[in-house]
């Protein structure tokens, strides 16, 4: 592998060249290590650090990304690039303070150079991995992102810098307020409008499998190789869920949520395959979705834009990446419009759109869904009558079963509950009540 001084000789001038100067925009969550800790910074699946602690002084760095990755800065780097002085953490909640993390702010002023990787400069790399200057072998692909300190006086060190990770970073004459991730109400200001008029109402079709969820128990959400949530889970009610994607991706959701979009009573699986089997033993079972609406609207380019960390606040605290022709996804009717969140493109597959040409053997429409969708269809576009023919009436009576037949089609069967009703025979041809 190029050892540090050969990863310095080759690229310090490129990358101070080509690169980009930039400052960390956002805090990160901060706790002391442990001697002989051994800390593996992964991230979207690819572990691109370990190393052991192997002093009483240095820190762990739990970074502002969806992967919330981990990593290790001696106690003199810490103190040079994050305030010294930490807040309990308040966003996202969990377990952190318990495990000594804090909440630090990076310093002002200080600076990096961060340069892409073209196919090119990987040729330079033969083994596609490098020592990084605190001793551990990182990987290098094309796409990745070389990071020296900056200015020239300070670029002692080169080391890798993930695609996500520089979503917290900030062109240097970007100041740290606007760096800020979006909260869940900046995205419902920024989007709830543009989602109901541009967006398509949809409905869940395919069933899911689901289990309790265990206290402590981290749930990373992978679709397409991307981390898009990572969940821990901090009570004993909340249900995880595994899609019915071909990622098969697992989520949470908190009781209430599970309850309004799925069937109550879960189904056995069949135990005629093995893994039905080893399912059933984790304790999933299959739950029918219920028929519930949303919006999904496809993000543009400009939608991104408004993003400026590419990163924003799902409703339940985990942080949710976007980028051009995902989705944002958003409850119907605008009543239920209360939440924004991350759709990836291949989730839509276990959607059917919902409109008057479609509708799903065996489940009818409810009166709401049927004024979502029609009611304002039908004041642009119908006709405004009012009845001109009188029409027989009598009092119905209780249980009295009432069946309207019009041109030989059933179109009503009710069944008198109260003493009440009347029953209205038409003026026309049929006379149908």
């Amino acid at each position: 592998h190029r050892s540090q001084a050969e990863m310095m000789e080759l690229f310090k001038e490129r990358i101070m060249q080509h690169g980009r100067r930039m400052h960390k925009g956002q805090p990160g969550m901060i706790r002391p290590g442990l001697r002989g800790e051994q800390i593996i910074t992964c991230v979207n699946g690819r572990v691109t650090s370990k190393f052991t602690i192997s002093d009483d002084t240095s820190m762990v760095i739990r970074a502002p990304t969806a992967n919330q990755e981990l990593y290790v800065l001696s106690r003199e780097k810490f103190e040079a690039n994050w305030e010294l002085e930490g807040i309990l953490p308040s966003e996202n909640g969990g377990n952190d303070a318990s495990k000594g993390f804090r909440l630090h702010h990076p310093k002002p002023g200080n600076q990096k150079f961060i340069y892409k990787c073209t196919a090119d400069d990987l040729k330079l790399v033969p083994t596609g991995g490098f020592e990084a200057a605190w001793g551990a072998v990182q990987p290098l692909r094309e796409g990745d992102f070389l990071a020296m300190p900056a200015p020239k006086e300070r670029a002692t060190e080169v080391y890798l810098m993930d695609p996500d990770c520089v979503s917290s970073y900030a062109e240097e004459n970007v100041c740290q307020e606007v760096m800020r991730h979006r909260s869940q109400q900046e995205m419902l200001d920024l989007f709830k409008d543009k989602i109901m008029k541009h967006g398509q109402l949809m409905r869940k079709v395919e069933p899911c499998l689901s289990r309790p969820g265990k206290r402590g128990e981290r749930v990373v959400t992978c679709v397409g190789g991307r981390v898009i949530s990572d969940a821990t889970i901090a009570d004993d009610t909340s249900m995880v869920v595994k899609a019915p994607t071909i990622d098969q991706e697992l989520y949470v959701l908190p009781k209430d949520k599970f309850y309004k979009s799925w069937e109550t009573e879960g189904r056995d699986l069949d135990q005629s395959n093995n893994v039905n089997r080893l399912l059933t033993v984790q304790g999933f079972k299959l739950y029918r979705p219920k028929p519930n609406l949303r919006w999904t609207y496809k993000a543009t380019s400009e939608d991104v834009e408004l993003i400026p960390t590419r990163w924003f606040y799902a409703a339940w605290g985990v942080l949710q990446p976007v980028q051009e022709g995902d989705c944002l996804a958003m409850p119907a009717p605008e009543d239920k419009a209360t939440e924004v969140y991350l759709m990836p493109q291949s989730v839509l597959t276990c959607y059917e759109e919902v409109s008057d040409a479609i509708q799903r053997p065996g489940v009818h429409l409810t009166q709401k869904e049927m004024l979502d969708i029609f009611s304002q269809r039908i004041q642009d576009n119908g006709l405004l009558m009012r009845k001109a023919k009188p029409g027989m009436l009598r009092p119905g009576v209780r249980g009295d079963r009432v069946v309207t037949y019009v041109n030989g089609q059933v179109i009503s069967d009710v069944v008198i509950k109260d003493d009440d009703s009347m029953v209205v025979r038409a003026p026309t041809v049929d006379h149908e009540e």
